[in-house]
């Protein structure tokens, strides 16, 4: 099963406004959520750039998928959802302790 579905629900977006966002059409969406239509290569590239994810981790072979591209240097890291959460976690901390906001 792909990961389409819960990188939706994880950006708390309805599937209207994915519709809105990338410019596929609900029903696409809906076949692709539930698995009942392949990915086009179009589909998985407006996809992967959205959510910026992995192709491999949108279409569900592999938990290591959430891109992080550092400001300074041309190396991508590759995080499982859980590590792109904790750092997420961590960067909002540091910046309320920093911003105080």
């Amino acid at each position: 099963m792909n990961n389409l579905k819960s990188l939706r629900k994880e950006a708390n977006l309805s599937i209207r406004a994915l519709e809105e966002k990338t410019k596929i059409s609900i029903s696409v969406l809906n076949y692709l959520e539930n698995g009942t239509r392949p990915f086009r290569q179009s589909h998985i590239d407006t996809l992967t750039s959205f959510f910026n994810v992995t192709s491999d981790y949108l279409l569900g072979r592999s938990d290591n998928g959430f891109i992080v591209r550092p400001q300074y240097g041309d190396e991508e890291i590759l995080l499982t959802a859980n590590e792109y959460t904790r750092l997420c976690e961590y960067i909002s901390i540091s910046i309320i302790k920093v911003g105080g906001f």
